[in-house]
């Protein structure tokens, strides 16, 4: 048996940071005033296993994973990692409500060179009862509401840059429901036949979701040190950067502390611009256009 838990229930977990509307989408786009603009190339994004909420087991969850990521993976706009790390199951308990990812999993993605990480959760289902059609036609049903949160996180900011929530509702009559109570726990038969009914279209519209979120974003990459090449743009042929793209050269900003203790630095001042002379399969070496001192740490981002 599988608990169901009632929209008070629900409305208080969604109190956190997000807004939810059952039967149709909510975005919150969080940085936008602050992110402007978008890109041709192709972002890097590290897709977490989803928060289980609705108590649908590892197995299930697994596979509603490789569903939103082969879905993701179908985009031109960016390329798909999926995190898998034994760590991850340590950090179920820190919903992906507060202004970032966990710590642990940023740090993999930043040693990954990723763009965003997408974290997510699926919530407790929803349950209501009202009558609707026209008198005197009509009838009560019972609705079950399945909710999928989404929130796509900025990897060089530590901060959530969108959040979107969808939710979808499945109905029956209510002379049918069973159990009678709507606090009462139902059989895990009819959760899996509700879930099976919205999962589809509530992965492709997250997915469309996380899609326009990314498109929207600037392209932005951190100057890393190598050896040998020294300052490098830590991305290549595979996001789609070619020999003569220019970036915008930032200075690091303000240095703020994210509530799981991790260290950003904000975005400064531009202080120039530089443009690629060579590119591998993941880095690119360029000139500065200006004078300038360029250091590692700083942000670049592509002049679209």
């Amino acid at each position: 048996m599988v608990m169901i838990h009632r929209r008070a229930c629900l409305s208080l977990i969604l109190m956190i940071g997000l807004v939810l509307s059952v039967g149709c989408g909510v975005s919150r786009k969080l940085a936008g005033k602050v992110m402007p603009g978008g890109s041709e190339l192709k972002k890097r994004v590290m897709v977490t296993t989803p928060l289980d909420l609705a108590s649908l087991g590892p197995q299930r969850i697994a596979a509603v994973k490789q569903d939103f990521t082969v879905r993701l993976g179908k985009s031109n706009d960016v390329l798909v990692f999926s995190y898998e790390n034994p760590l991850e199951a340590a950090l179920a308990n820190k919903p992906p409500f507060g202004p970032g990812a966990p710590r642990e999993i940023i740090d993999a993605a930043e040693r990954e060179r990723m763009h965003a990480v997408v974290t997510w959760s699926l919530a407790p289902i929803d349950v209501d009862v009202r009558r609707e059609g026209i008198w005197p036609f009509r009838e009560t049903s019972r609705f079950y509401a399945t909710t999928v949160i989404v929130n796509v996180v900025d990897v060089s900011q530590g901060a959530i840059i969108a959040t979107h929530t969808e939710s979808r509702e499945f109905s029956i009559p209510e002379d049918e429901a069973e159990p009678a109570g709507l606090d009462d726990p139902i059989a895990s038969e009819l959760v899996n036949e509700i879930w099976d009914a919205n999962l589809p279209d509530l992965l492709e519209a997250q997915v469309d979701n996380t899609i326009e979120s990314l498109k929207e974003a600037p392209w932005r990459a951190i100057l890393v040190s190598t050896e040998g090449e020294g300052l490098v743009i830590p991305a290549g042929h595979d996001t789609g950067i070619k020999v003569g793209d220019r970036f915008d050269v930032f200075t690091k900003g303000e240095s703020v502390t994210a509530a799981g203790g991790k260290s950003y630095d904000l975005v400064g001042r531009r202080i120039g611009k530089i443009e690629v002379t060579g590119v591998t399969d993941r880095q690119a070496t360029f000139r500065a256009l200006s004078q300038m001192n360029l250091e590692a740490g700083m942000i670049v981002q592509h002049r679209s």
